[in-house]
């Protein structure tokens, strides 16, 4: 998600999670992304923001949130290998995932 300021300053404030700690995974699957959050500057510089507070957008900046990836749930190791190629080839979709291998069985504790 982005968005460019024309015209005039504005003041922006941001309470995001996931920036440091990425979102785990369940059952042995890998975690998420981390959230990411920059103003490009209208001279082409870039400028990291904090996760929370608050900051001046200047007139033609481009705020940029990258909001973080869910976790993974089970081990990649159980997911076909087509589906490998093609999550690293296009990325990975929810509605593809299979099994190659039965689930291993959770215990309660």
């Amino acid at each position: 998600m982005f968005q460019r300021h024309r015209g005039h300053e504005a003041h922006a404030a941001v309470c995001c999670e996931r920036t440091i700690t990425p979102p785990f995974g369940l059952s042995g699957g890998l975690s998420g992304g981390r959230m990411r959050l920059w103003l490009e500057l209208p001279d082409g510089t870039v400028r990291q923001l904090n996760s929370k507070g608050s900051f001046r957008v200047p007139a033609g900046a481009r705020l940029v949130m990258e909001p973080p990836g869910s976790g993974g749930y089970g081990p990649p190791s159980f997911r076909d290998d087509a589906l490998m190629r093609d999550d690293r080839a296009f990325g990975p979709l929810i509605n593809t995932w299979k099994l190659q291998k039965p689930r291993p069985a959770v215990t309660e504790a």
